[in-house]
């Protein structure tokens, strides 16, 4: 009855019965109240709150409470982020990615900031999500065919290698329909897509 761990199971036991969770609840409490040092009961807890839609704050708290504890476990960050951006909680989504290594979590958080009108910071998180990737997928974002005009994807195409950044930047200022923002909205809505 005090062991944490042996608590831990039962609460996921309780999980894959698909109970209603209030016993998977009492029991991942219970093994807090006994070691609020062992994360994965504010793992399970943040699931259970997750599953039964409850509590988007009791979600975020627990899955916070756990990530503080583990910071190295991406895959529950990227997964948690996940369904932070499907809830439309671009905040938290921001919080949650900006803490992340793994560069999966960077087109969400380029695409959370799009949300909130923040284009050139969304600009900066898609850069470094494309600078992880092989240069034949970076391509797939820089190109401006399926956008542009007849005229303008060809004069990119014959546009040296070291020269097509400057024509991009050209290229998005001028699709940028209030010119404010120096092509950075038009652009990252592209990334956004891609």
């Amino acid at each position: 009855s005090t062991f944490t761990e042996g608590i831990t199971r039962l609460v996921e036991a309780y999980l894959e019965l698909d109970e209603d969770g209030a016993k998977a609840q009492k029991s991942a409490n219970r093994s807090i109240q006994l070691n609020p040092e062992f994360s994965p009961a504010y793992l399970l807890l943040a699931r259970i709150y997750q599953k039964q839609k409850s509590s988007d704050q009791a979600t975020l708290y627990y899955y916070k409470k756990y990530l503080d504890q583990n910071p190295s476990d991406q895959e529950t960050a990227f997964e948690f982020a996940k369904h932070l951006f499907e809830e439309k909680q671009y905040l938290e989504v921001e919080q949650i990615t900006s803490k992340m290594a793994d560069p999966r979590g960077l087109p969400l958080l380029g695409q959370a900031l799009i949300h909130r009108g923040n284009h050139e910071e969304a600009l900066v998180a898609f850069e470094r999500y494309m600078a992880t990737l092989d240069p034949e997928e970076q391509e797939l974002y820089h190109d401006i065919t399926l956008i542009s005009l007849p005229r303008e994807a060809r004069a990119y195409r014959l546009t040296p290698p070291d020269r097509r950044k400057t024509y991009l930047e050209k290229f998005w200022l001028q699709k940028d329909p209030f010119r404010t923002s120096g092509g950075a909205m038009r652009r990252a809505e592209h990334y956004r897509r891609v």
